[in-house]
């Protein structure tokens, strides 16, 4: 549980706080100087060249006059004859072709305007297009990243936005339908617990399944206030103990609305554990009108992701796995919560050391969700 579940109830149109380092930061921050100093000067420019515009148009416009008021008094003198021009019919042809050398230069400048608006439009499509082909390297451009307080770094590549919804979601109906059944195993602190029966891939599912006393406002509310202490873990390492849930360094690596972002787990350890995965935040109205929220958790690994990866410190970079929360409405005060995980294993051994990691996630977030309620049980 996340604080995305609380932008998806309480704030959808709250600010992630995205965790950039300062390189970066420095980097937005020079950008946006520079554009708002380009503002500036094109306002300035555009001034400059509209007041220069009323100019040429106001002389333009008093030339006119003047010809005008030339041709009309030529013709005047013509009609009266007060004047011995010599041949008139001579004199008649020179008026109509300055009459109608006004009347070209006229269209010519109405040309000219037409012609420098078409010339200032392809430029700015020119400006635009370089402007996207820039964004659109630097957003393809691999970033070296490191973990907080960690010496294991790695390379990411941004994903698409097309990459992104080729991703399947946990939480569709049509994923959980394509999965194997789970059998019910047994129940701990009153769990239900489900399990996929193991195959010939050793990997670990496992279901749990309770009703929870509290509303769906405090349980997204406690959530958010615990951050990502109250975020599942896809997989650990073999003996890794939960303890130590608050030294797992958690960066956010890129960012697709509030709803959805990639974001980078490290599990220390004697081997490491590396995975970077989507995460994704829905909300639901039933039919029936109860509110239903979900998170889903699934690794991501592009091809472009895996070449880049630098393994530092024996770090194994987990390839596989996901897991969905959802918290739903059952009544006053009261929640059906379903936690379902799935992740690969190198043992049989280790296969069981997740379902008991897993337990003890879902077990403390019921503890902080409602303590008061556990004490009476």
């Amino acid at each position: 549980m996340t604080n995305q579940i609380n932008q998806c109830l309480f704030s959808a149109n709250g600010e992630f706080n995205v965790g950039l380092d300062e390189k970066a930061k420095n980097a937005i921050n020079e950008r946006q100087q520079k554009l708002k100093k380009h503002r500036v000067q094109m306002v300035e420019f555009r001034l400059k060249k509209k007041e220069e515009f009323d100019r040429m148009r106001s002389e333009c416009k008093r030339l006119e006059c003047v010809l005008q008021q030339g041709i009309a008094e030529l013709k005047n003198e013509l009609s009266h004859g007060t004047t011995d021009f010599g041949d008139h019919r001579l004199v008649r042809a020179v008026v109509d072709l300055v009459a109608e050398n006004e009347k070209l230069r006229k269209q010519n400048a109405v040309l000219i305007i037409d012609i420098k608006r078409h010339e200032v439009f392809q430029k700015k499509l020119a400006a635009v297009d370089e402007t996207l082909s820039s964004e659109e390297s630097l957003l393809r451009h691999d970033e070296e990243r490191t973990f907080p307080d960690s010496v294991s770094a790695f390379c990411y590549q941004p994903l698409s936005f097309e990459e992104v919804n080729a991703t399947p979601n946990p939480l569709d109906n049509s994923f959980t339908a394509s999965l194997p059944p789970v059998s019910f195993v047994g129940a701990i602190f009153g769990w239900d617990v489900f399990r996929q029966q193991r195959n010939s891939m050793l990997s670990s599912r496992t279901q749990f399944i309770k009703r929870v006393h509290c509303s769906i406002a405090t349980a997204v509310r406690v959530s958010c206030e615990q951050g990502d202490s109250l975020r599942p873990l896809i997989t650990t390492p073999v003996e890794w103990c939960f303890s130590h849930r608050c030294k797992i360094p958690t960066q956010v690596l890129q960012e697709f609305g509030p709803r959805c972002k990639v974001i980078g787990h490290e599990i220390p350890g004697p081997t490491s554990y590396c995975y970077s995965f989507l995460e994704r935040v829905a909300q639901w109205v039933l039919p029936d009108g109860r509110k239903k929220v979900g998170i889903s958790m699934i690794v991501i690994n592009s091809t472009s992701n895996q070449q880049g990866n630098i393994q530092i410190n024996s770090a194994k970079w987990i390839k596989d796995g996901w897991a969905l929360v959802t918290v739903t409405e059952a009544g006053d005060n009261m929640v059906d919560v379903v936690c379902d995980q799935w992740a690969p294993c190198e043992s049989n051994l280790h296969a069981d050391y997740l379902v008991v990691q897993w337990a003890q996630f879902i077990q403390r977030w019921e503890q902080s969700v409602s303590p008061s309620r556990l004490l009476t049980q």
